[in-house]
Parts: structure tokens; sequence; C-alpha cells
């Protein structure tokens, strides 16, 4: 069976002929008053008119401004189609294609499933213009509040809705800022995430938020009253921040807890901007994680069966590079620009198994009542709010989410529900200086200061003191790692914590590094002779992987097999009796026994 919504190849003689009589006649008086009034006159009739020029030209110039962009859209694609979804978006409504009493000419020129026919089209295509541009509309101050909608159950009638204060986020230094003390977190080992999901822990979270740049977006007062309303965890950067790690493979996942990989290592030494741009483009494509997943109101996830949230996000992500820089954007325009342009997706196969509350009373697929919103919107807001967001690519602004929106109110099993996301209060976004840069959009950044230099004082005995009231959590972290903390603000560089750390693979050049950059003075000699030292007994000892032992008889016995050509590259004899070979080299050193006539029996 055909899709709905794929066209049919036709040509105006079948166009016509699948019509009724009752339409075909008020078609044909648009043609000519005399046209016939019998079917099988009509079609003919019609299909002879719609070969001149001069009559598709009158028929199209008759048209409304609305009708006339619906053939110019249709002749621009390459089916000669209308996707009448994008179209509403587009142009904010739809044409008419007329009824039995009231006919139209575009139901001439249109006659069958929003499509031109096949030989009707290069005759249009001589006068027709191209059709406008997408474009989407910005504002450059933001409102100072915005109102609730609040259920026309809950509001008395006639009251004026309640507004609250618009809230504003900077982003950017925010993210340079962070983006360290993340990766310093993960290198002290308290970053636990699930070994299936890979997401955060709850405690994870709540070593995060200390740690960020004025906190999470939402505070603790922000939070529904009731655990199972959507609104009451609102954990958003803090929660981001570990899978943002992980899809950019600065962060890798062994027994339960992240450690920094060999890029996550190199980052912490690179330029923020430039770990930020690729942890972006990382995320866009990373299968790992799911933003829709995170939609907790929304159920049936695995049986409706999601579609490829790699594409979805890059759809998110291209006309985000569409979208004007330095300049804010409402989130339900971003929808419109979304579903216009000709980038929207689908977030289910079977929309039918996404519900509400419970199956089937509060099924996702009936249509209308504000599913795209639901569906593919949240996972927008998901997107902008939790990702791009605390990335530094958007500056937001926004209200707490309860009440924030009403686009699932009419669906079953909501009425108890504050909201029905953590994201359903991101009102507006910008795309700022970083994100431009990030998208494409620009050639250059450069990062405005973050804070003032030489914040951190190093003394000779050992000790490293801030400078600033309130220092820097990432250089908290570090400092916490390689010293012990005497006082307020005080930390003594410590031999054992320096050699224990660098057993977790810190290097040395990473504590000069840090203690040079953010020092208000040159590095004290007793503190540079202690890193030369270290440094210098590091070096002394490399750890060559696992090692077996075969233990002999007797030490002629280990002598000799010490001494065998082959064995000799493989083998070192280990006090008297006793050979050890790499667990690697196992294999061989038991091949090349069995032909000097010896065999290693298995272990009892």
């Amino acid at each position: 069976m055909r899709h709905r919504l794929e066209p049919e190849f036709l040509k105006v003689a079948e166009a016509i002929a699948l019509l009724n009589l009752d339409e075909l006649r008020p078609l044909g008086k648009l043609v000519s008053p005399d046209a016939p009034s019998r079917k099988q006159d009509l079609v003919p009739y019609l299909t002879q008119m719609l070969a001149r020029e001069d009559v598709v030209r009158r028929l199209y110039e008759s048209l409304d401004k609305l009708s006339q962009a619906a053939v110019q859209e249709a002749l621009a694609h390459p089916l000669g189609t209308v996707d009448p979804n994008r179209f509403q978006a587009k142009y904010s409504g739809l044409p008419n294609f007329g009824t039995t009493r009231s006919a139209s000419a575009l139901r001439l020129l249109m006659p069958r499933d929003w499509s031109v026919p096949t030989d009707l089209r290069p005759i249009l295509k001589k006068f027709v213009p191209e059709p406008r541009a997408v474009s989407i509309t910005t504002i450059e101050d933001l409102p100072s509040e915005v109102p609730l909608q609040i259920p026309t159950w809950r509001s008395k009638r006639g009251e004026t809705p309640e507004s609250v204060p618009l809230r504003q986020r900077l982003t950017a230094a925010a993210a340079l800022r962070e983006l360290p003390a993340m990766l310093r977190l993960v290198d002290s080992g308290k970053v636990r995430v699930g070994e299936s999901t890979r997401k955060p822990s709850a405690a994870t979270v709540e070593a995060i938020a200390p740690l960020l740049v004025n906190g999470d977006f939402y505070q603790a007062e922000d939070k529904s009253d009731y655990p199972h309303d959507p609104g009451f965890d609102l954990a958003i950067k803090a929660f981001a921040w570990p899978c943002i790690l992980q899809a950019a493979g600065l962060a890798s996942l062994s027994a339960g807890k992240l450690s920094l990989s060999k890029s996550g290592r190199k980052a912490l030494s690179q330029p923020a901007q430039e770990v930020i741009s690729h942890a972006w483009d990382k995320w866009v494509n990373t299968k790992v994680f799911d933003e829709f997943e995170r939609i907790d109101a929304i159920k049936g996830k695995q049986s409706a069966r999601l579609s490829a949230v790699a594409d979805r996000r890059a759809a998110v992500n291209d006309v985000l590079a569409e979208c004007p820089a330095g300049r804010w954007i409402a989130v339900d325009e971003f929808f419109r620009f979304v579903r216009a342009s000709g980038e929207d997706f689908p977030i289910a196969r079977n929309l039918w198994k996404l519900y509400i509350a419970e199956q089937p009373y509060g099924s996702l697929g009936y249509e209308g009542h504000h599913v795209w919103e639901m569906l593919q919107g949240r996972f927008v807001l998901a997107t902008l709010f939790e990702y791009a967001a605390t990335l530094g690519l958007i500056d937001v602004a926004y209200i707490p989410p309860q009440e924030a929106r009403n686009d699932f109110r009419d669906s079953w099993g909501t009425d108890d529900y504050e909201c029905l996301s953590r994201y359903d209060g991101l009102k507006f976004f910008r795309i700022n200086a970083l994100g431009a840069w990030c998208l494409g959009l620009t050639d250059d950044y450069e990062p405005e200061p973050l804070l003032p230099e030489k914040t951190w004082r190093v003394l000779p005995n050992h000790d490293v003191v801030s400078i600033e009231p309130n220092p820097d959590p990432g250089d908290v972290l570090f400092l916490d790692r390689v010293g012990e903390r005497t006082s307020q603000g005080v930390w003594r560089l410590d031999r054992e914590k320096l050699l224990r750390a660098i057993e977790d693979g810190l290097r040395i050049d990473e504590v000069s590094g840090f203690l040079e950059s953010h020092s208000a003075e040159p590095i004290p000699d007793t503190v540079a002779t202690l890193l030369t030292d270290l440094r210098r007994r590091a070096g002394r000892l490399r750890d060559k992987g696992t090692v077996r032992m075969i233990e002999c008889a007797d030490a002629e016995t280990a002598r000799m097999l010490a001494l065998d050509p082959k064995l000799r590259t493989l083998c070192l004899l280990a006090g008297e009796r006793s050979l050890v070979f790499r667990d690697a080299d196992e294999t061989a050193v038991r091949n090349q026994l069995r032909k000097l006539g010896f065999v290693v029996p298995s272990r009892e």
C-alpha cells in the first residue's frame, strides 16, 4: 500500500479523472463559463485547457498569496509535491483548496495529494518564481518577565495570568572554567557512572554541583514538591558534564568510575575553547546517550523503537547553524524553524507505544494535541538546555519549569504534572561568540580573560597559598590531589601524594605547569628541586606489564634454558631456579620448551 505522504506521479488527465463530478463542475466554471457538464467531457476539456500556458498563468495569478506559495513550493521540490506540515510551519497557514460550493483554482493546479501533475510543471516553471527562503524571527532585548501558562481548570475566569521574572545565564565563560574542573574531578577518581547506562550517579551529580560556576541552572527551591513530578529532579549541568566527557573521548569507564583518557589528559593543557568545540562535534554524533531518554514522563521508549539519536541531533545542529548569532530566539520560534527548514525528524517508529501514565489511554499515537512539541520539541529543549548551554555555545533565558508550558495539557494522565520535563522552563536562547565559532558561523574566537591571572603563591616551604578568598574549584581539586590542606586556602605539596598521583597517571610536567601558570612569583628553588627529583625518579622505572614465572627442578636446568638462543630473547633468569617472561609471550615460550623436550604441566 502506498504511504499516504508518498506522491503519485500523475499527469493532468490522470489526476483530474480521480475527482468526482461535484468537484469537477465548479472547477470547469473557473476555466470557462461554457465548460461541459458531464465528467466524460470535462476531463478531456480540462486536460486540453491546462496544456495552454495562458490559461495556466491566469489560474495561477487568480490565487491568493498563500495558494501561490503552495505552487512555488511544489515546483521547487524534486517530486513536485508539498509537505503540509512544513508548509504550515513556514507560512503559518494552509492554502485554500476550495470546496464544491467555493471552488479554488489551486485544486486545478494541484488536483491530488498536494502535488502538481508531471506535465503541468514545465508550464508553471516558465513564470512561477522561486519560493521565499525560510527565515527565523529574533529579538534584540529580552522581556523582564513572562506569563505562566496555568491550566484553564486551575485558573479563575477573567484572571490575569501570573508572570514570573525571566532569568538569564551567559554560559561561555562558565563552560571554559568548568571544563578543566570536570577533568580534574575525573582525574581524582570521584566521578561514578552506571556500568550499562554510563549516566552519572546521584552522588556524582551532588559532587559536581558545587564545582559549577554560579551553580546549576536551577536550585533546590525550584524543585517541585512531589517526587513523581518531572520538575522534582532539576539537575542539568551536573548531569551533562560526565556524559559529555565520555562522548568526547576525554574520559573512559572502568569498574564504575571514570578516568581520564589520553585525550583527556592532553586536554588539560589545551585551550578550553578547542576542547569544547571538539566535545560538541563528538556529542552531535554520539550514539551512547539520548537526550529523549531524560524526558522521564514519557514511557515506552524501548517498545517504540526510537529513531537514530545522532540523526536527530544532527538535524538540531544543522538548524542551529542557520540561526543568526548574537540575537535572542524564542524556543517556539525555533521549533517552527526546525519544521519549516525541512530538518524535521521522527522520534520513534511506533508512536503508539509512547505514552504518559498508562497505556493505551495516554498513548501519543493520537494525532493532534501538540504531539510534535511533546516529542521532537522536548528533544530539542533537552539538547539545547542540557548540552549546548552546558558547553557554553548558547546563552539561555528561562524560568522554573512548573507551569512554563501548556502544550501537554490535552494528553491523558497529565493533570497532576506541573511540567512535562525539567527543560520546559527554557524560553529563549542566543548563540554566543563561542557557539558561533563552534558551529562554524565565524572563523575565529578569542575568549575573554576568565579570572585574574596568578592567583596563587608558591612558598619555599612547599606551601601553595591562594590569593583569592574563593579559589577556583578546579584548582582546589588539583591541589587536593598533590598536597595536604593545612588551613583555609593553604596546601602543602606532599611527596607521597605526588608519587601516588604519578602512579595514577599524573605527569610531573602537569604539576610544574600548574604552579608556573598560577603562581604570582617565580617558583622557589626548593620546590623546583623537589619536582626535578620526582621527575628523575619517576623516569627510572617502567611498568612492562604482567609476567609469569616457571620454576625449574634445579639451577642447572634453569641456566641451560636461559642460555637457549630463542628463550634468551623471551625469558630472564630469576634467582637460581626460575625463569620469568611476559604474559603475552607465554605461547612462544611453551612452544620453544616443547622443541627442547620440556613441558610445563598445568597448575593443580
